[in-house]
């Protein structure tokens, strides 16, 4: 099957010869419709600076969705026709797996009918706690994407932000608007955004940013100082440089916190 994988040369390639998934008793073979780019795990992967991933040639990608379209024997909490998120490829005889999410198929394991079964090895198989199906009228881009968003929820969570905090989120990519959505969830009120899109930063502003300012804009910046200096509780840096985590030590309340969740490797 095709796939994209990255070579031992750390050179990013779409294959044809991958082999397709050897299904077990409790996997489903799910046919990819789309997959993610994870800008920062994926570039380390391509760049060799993961340290999960030490074996190369690997299949790449971590974030897809698709529909199932066979089941092993023991499955029962997959159906033929579920669109599900997050399938992989494991280790073969030609590729190692960095997931594999790129590749044409996939499987998705049923861990909680292995646990139910009393199955001896499931604790290597929690990944299908992270293989979710989606109800019908939910398009695999949109399933996709619930990935991201779950990770930002969960971030936030972690990060313990509150309804009364000023967050200013540096970044107005795909993460950075995701973190817009998911702060009205936690009821933030007064949500800032820097980026340098001009397509994008509209967008945070109807997506639920009381302001935004594009960074290449002189009057902007000087703006955004005016309003924001000494009064942000949490500094999101969703690109992950070192010149845009030490700028936001002027905008941090006393007891504000520059966040780093964005992580830029080397030039890419």
């Amino acid at each position: 099957m095709k796939g994209l994988i990255v070579t031992a040369e750390h050179d990013l390639r779409l294959v044809d010869d991958i082999p397709m998934p050897v299904l077990g008793e409790y996997d489903a073979l799910v046919r990819n419709e789309c997959c993610l780019i994870c800008n920062g795990t994926d570039n380390e992967i391509i760049a060799g600076t993961l340290a999960e991933i030490r074996e190369y040639p690997v299949m790449l990608g971590h974030e897809s969705a698709g529909f199932i379209i066979e089941r092993g024997s023991k499955v029962r909490n997959f159906e033929i026709g579920d669109l599900v998120t997050r399938s992989i490829v494991r280790k073969n005889d030609r590729y190692a797996s960095g997931w594999g999410g790129f590749s044409e198929y996939g499987i998705v394991t049923d861990y909680l009918a292995m646990v139910e079964d009393g199955y001896s090895d499931a604790s290597r198989y929690t990944i299908g706690l992270m293989q979710r199906v989606f109800p019908p009228g939910i398009t695999p881009i949109q399933a996709a994407m619930t990935i991201t968003l779950k990770e930002v929820y969960s971030a936030f969570a972690r990060l313990g932000i509150s309804a009364a905090d000023v967050l200013l989120i540096v970044g107005d990519g795909p993460v950075g608007l995701c973190m817009t959505v998911i702060s009205q969830v936690f009821g933030v009120k007064e949500v800032y955004m820097l980026g340098e899109n001009e397509m994008t930063l509209p967008l945070a502003k109807r997506l639920g940013a009381r302001e935004v300012f594009n960074h290449f804009n002189h009057s902007d910046v000087q703006l955004l100082r005016s309003k924001c200096t000494g009064r942000i509780n949490h500094y999101i840096d969703t690109v992950g440089t070192e010149a845009t985590i030490l700028q936001g030590m002027p905008f941090l309340a006393p007891d504000g916190f520059i966040d780093v969740y964005g992580l830029r490797t080397g030039d890419m």
